[in-house]
């Protein structure tokens, strides 16, 4: 079946069946619509009427209030007996009511009601023989007024509305006042004599609503008063209005209600039926218009847009093959070249996603080592340069300014170094390729530039950070970025992967500069050390795997008994000793070689059994001190692992304390602090190592709970130089013990740091004044001789030597 009759076969029902639905709901929608004017337009005339009312009603409260409070209604009533009073009253309320504002009312009256229940007074004059009376309506509300006053019940003022004989709608005002006493007053509202005042006339626009009402025939209204009386004024805001739907009776109420009155209106939908048909009418004719021009319409297209193109298409691939280089980008806007350019572009767009970043749009790492790779196989001179830029503390503008702010500043650094580079290279009649430039990570920039001389390579970065500083401002924020820029030589590479190695040790020694703008250049120097590293991380690999490690102990002194209360544990490796190196350098390397895990792992297998043959062989009780990497506190199975040692050679956890070196590369967090409080309810101690140095000292021991910190020896050696370190010092034991840590001085050269440590808290000393570190056998010995007098001694003596210096008199 071809594709035109598929599309008469489906297109037609289909749209026909849309057309429908949508002229169906049209339909429903213009009926509702109108519904909805007529019930906006009842909604209006009972709104404006119940506001109209609401004022009504205080000009009637307000006449009452008016009357109530001049001098003339005081004075006659306060003898309500004597005829000629009740005369100048009667006269006076006849005069009142005729003025504008209240004649106004059309309509008002005003009774005046004596303590006996008798008519006094009134605005209406029937003649001389004339006997005023109440209103049926009015009289039963007045005296249920009078009967609670009557029995000394509070009452000021009440109002109601009802319906009188010719179906007006009115509102009457009672009020009851004492001549001789203010309305203020609190006995003017129980006294028993009192003259009720009655003011009352129609609501014109209620009046008027209901007989609107009455005279359509499609409303039915129901008009009804309630009970509830205290409030004397109807406010707008009361009025509750309802709308329901009847379907059984085929028609809409809406219930308007206040505070005195409710009124009801069932609009018939039968006064509908002669607009539904109309509108019924008026669709039909537009759903067949529309379905008729669509159809013509879309068939039009579809012959001329799609399906002869489609044969076109069909030709070129029948004349080309599959092979996607026979396919030529098509200059037409029609649908067949569009979706032709549009796999094309797809092609281009998935190679594109493969080879650049998606951020900065410059080349991602993988293809900027392809490149580099490849050029360095073509050629590699002295001119050419791989310079990388990595802004320090990236971190800080994410955390303050957000994500968004962050991506951004990274697009206005990558925009400016490509825009410099292309314009750089342009002015040296060089060519610059997409592949060489590229965001290597997530705040590092990487270019291979050529220049035209070695020495120009300063000159360029000059220039570049000139240009940059001008460049990196978003939404207003200006951000004065610090970068370390490495450089390698290309010149250098003797091997392809050097390169690599190359900048990252150059990255590492620029980021140890503290300089805005720290700038180190690969050269043969950091060669031979990353020679040196390589050599240093391939012996540590092969001595881990082998077990080459000898271990080492350094006794822990008590300041204050000078007997030694532990021993730390210390890692050598012979084979490195060619290198001059010790575990300062190569405990780094093999943390950044993934490495440390092993070695860790071997230190507590032979610290713990070594610990168990000094046990059984010299009798030595005290604790063990073991230094592991703080990368340990992201080892889940680091805690096993020392339960397991600990039970294998039969070591209480108390005796052992866990030293954490290096913590300031590891960053607080839920589980880091984990793992310490893990350690420590196990019942190991835990230590921080180092304390003093690195910018996370305090904030180490704020945030893991340790058993103890070790000082610097960077501190103990400057223990009387005047330099104002001893001040530190103290402080420093002042915090931990508030934190509930113990003390250890290490590093103690002579018995006046010792003296000087004790006397200002210091719990434990170590140092070459005691012991260097001790192999096994050695350590045993000590641990046999070791004469606690003869150090007791050495600080006593220091102290009356120098006792001028000592703390306690500073």
């Amino acid at each position: 079946m071809t594709l035109l009759k598929r599309l008469h076969l489906w297109l037609i029902p289909i749209l026909t069946f849309l057309v429908i639905i949508a002229g169906i709901a049209i339909y429903y929608q213009r009926i509702e619509g109108y519904k909805t004017l007529e019930v906006i337009k009842w909604q209006d005339k009972v709104t404006s009427a119940f506001n109209a009312t609401n004022y009504e009603q205080h000009g009637i409260s307000s006449m009452a209030h008016e009357v109530a409070g001049t001098i003339q209604f005081l004075r006659l009533t306060q003898n309500t007996s004597d005829i000629a009073r009740r005369s100048f009253l009667e006269k006076y309320l006849s005069q009142l009511v005729e003025k504008p504002r209240i004649k106004a009312l059309d309509g008002a009256q005003i009774f005046v009601i004596d303590e006996l229940f008798t008519v006094v007074a009134t605005s209406i004059k029937r003649g001389p023989f004339y006997f005023p009376t109440l209103p049926d309506e009015i009289y039963q509300r007045t005296f249920d007024t009078y009967v609670k006053i009557s029995l000394g019940e509070p009452f000021l003022s009440d109002g109601f509305i009802y319906q009188s004989d010719n179906d007006q709608v009115r509102f009457s005002f009672v009020g009851a006042y004492d001549s001789k006493l203010f309305p203020e007053d609190p006995r003017a509202q129980v006294q028993k004599e009192r003259t009720i005042l009655i003011t009352d006339a129609p609501l014109t626009h209620l009046t008027t609503l209901l007989n609107d009402i009455k005279s359509v025939t499609y409303v039915n209204a129901d008009f009804s008063l309630a009970n509830n009386n205290n409030n004397n004024i109807v406010s707008t805001r009361e009025i509750k209005l309802s709308q329901t739907e009847d379907s059984l009776t085929n028609r809409t109420q809406l219930s308007f209600s206040s505070s005195k009155m409710t009124l009801t209106l069932s609009i018939q939908d039968n006064h509908y039926d002669s607009e539904k048909r109309r509108i019924a009418l008026e669709v039909f004719g537009y759903i067949v218009a529309i379905e008729a021009i669509l159809l013509f319409v879309i068939i039009t297209i579809m012959r001329m847009r799609i399906l002869k193109p489609i044969s076109h298409l069909i030709d070129d691939i029948k004349a080309g093959g599959q092979e996607l280089r026979y396919f030529k980008r098509s200059k037409g806007d029609d649908e067949i070249s569009v979706l032709k350019n549009a796999y094309i572009d797809t092609l281009s767009k998935v190679k594109f996603e493969a080879e650049f970043d998606y951020l900065t749009r410059l080349a991602n790492r993988r293809t900027f080592t392809s490149h580099i790779e490849k050029r360095i196989q073509c050629y590699a001179n002295d001119n050419a340069f791989i310079i990388g830029w990595d802004i320090k503390d990236f971190r800080k503008i994410n955390d303050l300014y957000g994500t968004n702010i962050g991506d951004r500043v990274l697009v206005a650094v990558a925009e400016c170094l490509r825009t410099f580079i292309h314009n750089y290279q342009a002015d040296l009649g060089m060519g610059c390729s997409d592949y060489s430039i590229s965001r290597y990570g997530g705040n590092c920039f990487v270019a291979v530039v050529d220049v035209n001389h070695g020495d120009k390579i300063d000159s360029f970065i000059r220039q570049f950070e000139s240009k940059r500083g001008n460049c990196v401002v978003v939404d207003g924020y200006t951000f004065n970025l610090d970068v370390a820029i490495a450089i390698f030589p290309l010149s250098l590479s003797e091997r392809s992967e050097l390169w690599q190695k190359g900048l990252e040790e150059a990255f590492n020694k620029s980021k140890q500069i503290r300089s805005r703008q720290a700038l180190v250049i690969f050269d043969k120097k950091l060669a031979r050390q990353l020679e040196r590293r390589d050599e240093i991380e391939k012996i540590l690999l092969s001595c881990s795997r082998n077990g080459e490690f000898e271990l080492e102990f350094m006794p822990l002194i008590d300041a204050k008994t000078m007997l030694i209360k532990g021993m730390e544990v210390l890692i050598r490796c012979p084979s490195l000793l060619q290198f001059n190196t010790g575990p300062d350098e190569f405990i780094r390397i093999a943390e950044q070689a993934n490495i440390i895990s092993s070695i860790d792992q071997w230190v507590i297998e032979n610290a713990f059994s070594s610990y168990q043959r000094m046990r059984n062989e010299c009798n030595y009780q005290e604790s063990i001190s073991i230094n592991v990497s703080a990368l340990e506190l992201y080892n889940v199975m680091f805690i096993d692992l020392l339960t397991k040692a600990s039970r294998k050679y039969q070591i209480a956890p108390q005796k052992v304390v866990i030293e954490i070196t290096e913590t300031s590369y590891v960053k607080s967090t839920q589980d880091t602090i984990g793992m310490v409080e893990a350690l420590r309810d196990l019942g190991f101690k835990v230590s921080l190592d180092d304390f003093g140095t690195g910018y996370t000292s305090i904030n180490q021991l704020l945030h893991y709970p340790v058993d103890e910190l070790k000082i610097d020896k960077s501190f103990v050696e400057l223990i009387g130089s005047g330099s104002g370190n001893e001040k530190m010092l103290t402080s420093i034991i002042a915090l931990a013990h508030t934190c509930g840590a113990s003390v250890v001085g290490e590093g103690v050269e002579d018995s006046y740091q010792s003296h000087y440590l004790s006397n200002i808290g210091c719990d434990t000393l170590q140092g070459y004044v005691f012991s260097q570190p001790l192999a096994f056998d050695d350590f045993c010995q000590l641990y046999r001789t070791y004469d606690a007098e003869h150090y007791r001694d050495q600080v006593n003596d220091v102290s009356l030597i120098n006792k001028k210096y000592s703390p306690m008199n500073d």
